[in-house]
């Protein structure tokens, strides 16, 4: 770390080498669909160099910790900038925007869960926003869509369990 930081070329490019895929995987979990990639990796170079010039090994944190605290900000912050929008009529529901709590990260989650929205049944679909968004009981969306209190459970199980699959396979792959 001290001869990075003395301007040796070698060992800041051993750095960054060596920290490649985590910039690599922090970037596939946040743009998953972004196109070019290439373009985010060399943001993340910059970013570990500043890393290089920021740390202070005194302060008793790693690293490798730091550095991937930084990227991880970084790259939430360029979400955040960009200004993701949900694009339909269920942007409402999932646009959050009483969630103080909310973020770019928090958005991008709320457009992977749109999507994977649009992979279920309109019954699942009905079933997941009545009792996730507009906090009905099973009991209740049993009542309103004419349904036995057993199929409705059934169609939830079955949402959730389609919900789950699509969003680890577009998230986290």
């Amino acid at each position: 770390m001290r001869r990075a930081k003395d301007n040796d070329a070698e060992a800041r490019e051993y750095i960054i080498q060596r920290l490649t895929p985590l910039i690599l995987s922090i970037i596939k979990k946040i743009f998953p669909y972004y196109g070019d990639r290439e373009e985010l990796l060399q943001d993340g170079y910059v970013v570990l160099l500043e890393c290089i010039y920021e740390f202070e090994e005194s302060a008793g944190c790693p690293f490798l910790v730091f550095a991937k605290k930084k990227l991880l900000y970084y790259y939430l912050n360029k979400v955040r900038r960009k200004n993701l929008e949900v694009p339909t009529d269920l942007s409402s529901v999932l646009r959050g925007r009483d969630d103080p709590g909310y973020d770019g990260f928090s958005r991008l989650l709320k457009v992977e869960l749109y999507k994977a929205l649009g992979g279920i049944s309109e019954k699942q679909k009905r079933v997941v926003m009545m009792h996730y968004f507009e906090n009905k009981s099973l009991k209740e969306i049993s009542e309103i869509l004419n349904l036995h209190y057993q199929s409705v459970v059934k169609l939830k199980e079955r949402a959730l369990a389609n919900l789950k699959k699509r969003l680890t396979e577009h998230m986290f792959d």
